[in-house]
């Protein structure tokens, strides 16, 4: 099997930027999405298995990190970065198709499922609460608070102080981030992907957009995720998942995501993991995943994105015909239920 890394690799342009993503596999479409301070190399592991398992796997980096370039000075908030995924998957072509969710890459899914309905068929969430469903509770001081709390997410929520105190210790700071709610330490990252993760916070604008996305742009997020307190439902089914050692406790997984799907929701506990599920346990979300989406009566169109391949003699017209879809999709993007729409 080819490694992750080696994949086939693709660059979109979207509204304030492009994407990159990485696929590969033909079959059932699925989109994984990941937090921070990772980026799409935190499926180097899961991604592969569902492609073993049948799936058309597509794992871009999120706006501002990674390969996705930003190009204009556009917030980086949870529904600019939707709308770009929106623009993503109209240029490859794709009705429908299932997302897997991490950490802060929860937060555009769910805006990507509420906005387009029909094109999210099924969602899974992972390690996060939403902005005004406990996120914000989580960035508060704690009377017991320690060092493997969540402290840093209040410091996020000033973009400037965060890069004033990180800069210069990105090392340091990154060690005791991944040592924090893991379950297995400093071993959870291997050292080759730390240093990958190390170097996306040195390059220019790389700390900065990790932490305008994480906690810079709470407030508007916060704004538009209140359509869900007004009634607002998800029509995707959804799964919760968290680590044993982090988020995986059924009450607290329905706490947080229960009262914005449509369905009733399913939650996994996933064993011997803390926040880190795609370098942990790693095998067993990957199982899981398959096997919660194979359950589904439902099947929905196959998907083959070989005609992006670097060897396809008719790629060249195959991505302008793509990127002019896409382009039409941009101008029938939702706008904003909250105060942040700038796109």
């Amino acid at each position: 099997m080819t490694s992750f890394e080696k994949w086939e690799c693709q660059q979109v342009p979207v509204q304030n930027g492009t994407i990159f993503f990485r696929y590969a596999g033909k079959g059932t479409p699925l989109m994984l999405l990941h937090g921070v301070p990772q980026t799409s190399l935190m499926f180097h592991t899961i991604a592969p298995v569902l492609v073993s398992k049948g799936f058309l796997v597509i794992v871009p980096d999120l706006p501002g990190m990674g390969q996705s370039v930003r190009t204009t000075h556009a917030p980086l908030t949870s529904k600019n970065a939707a709308d770009a995924l929106a623009t993503m998957i109209a240029f490859l072509g794709l009705e429908q198709l299932h997302v897997f969710a991490y950490d802060k890459g929860c937060a555009p899914a769910t805006l990507l499922a509420r906005d387009h309905p029909k094109l999210v068929k099924s969602l899974i969430v992972s390690e996060y609460a939403l902005p005004g469903f406990g996120h914000e509770i989580a960035q508060q001081p704690m009377k017991n608070a320690t060092l493997f709390d969540h402290w840093h997410l209040g410091i996020f929520t000033i973009p400037e102080v965060a890069v004033f105190l990180i800069r210069g210790r990105e090392e340091q700071f990154l060690t005791w981030y991944f040592w924090h709610s893991s379950y297995s330490g400093l071993n959870a990252i291997r050292d080759e992907h730390f240093t990958h993760y190390m170097r996306e916070w040195y390059r220019p604008g790389g700390l900065e957009s990790a932490v305008e996305f994480l906690g810079g742009s709470i407030w508007e997020d916060m704004e538009e995720f209140k359509s869900f307190k007004e009634g607002g439902k998800l029509e995707a089914k959804i799964l919760a998942m968290g680590g044993e050692a982090s988020m995986g406790n059924e009450g607290m997984l329905k706490m947080f995501w229960g009262s914005i799907s449509a369905s009733p929701l399913e939650t996994a506990s996933v064993p011997k993991a803390g926040h880190w599920l795609g370098d942990e346990n790693p095998h067993w979300v990957a199982e899981y995943i398959a096997e919660w989406i194979g359950r589904s009566d439902d099947t929905i169109a196959a998907g083959d994105l070989t005609w992006l391949d670097g060897g396809n003699s008719g790629r060249k017209e195959a991505i302008a015909i793509a990127t002019e879809r896409a382009a039409k999709s941009k101008a029938h993007l939702m706008p904003s239920h909250g105060s942040s729409g700038d796109l």
